[in-house]
């Protein structure tokens, strides 16, 4: 649902660090971290595969925030800060991150 069609996973990393958090990025810089697959508990026992990349980038830009889909932020420097109740898709991906640094 993320990628678009018509979309290359290059379109679609850039399109969603533009217009979600205001960033430039070079793709071709991606680390992949890995999948996700989430299972959710419906009438069709419908899962869903998401992949993760992070992505380096210069310290001049300023992170801003698409209103509409995020409240807040916190940038996280360990995975000691890791929240608790942190949900396990995000989880899995920061320990990923911390795991390949």
């Amino acid at each position: 649902r993320r990628m678009l069609k018509g979309e290359n996973i290059d379109d679609t990393l850039i399109r969603i660090a533009d217009r979600e958090v205001g960033l430039l990025i070079n793709p071709s810089e991606r680390n992949f971290l890995g999948q996700y697959v989430g299972k959710f508990t419906t009438k069709h026992n419908r899962q869903d595969l998401s992949t993760g990349y992070s992505i380096s980038v210069s310290s001049d830009q300023k992170i801003s925030l698409e209103e509409l889909r995020f409240s807040s932020m916190r940038i996280i420097n360990s995975r000691e800060e890791i929240p608790s109740q942190t949900g396990a898709m995000y989880k899995f991906y920061l320990n990923r991150y911390f795991d390949l640094k």
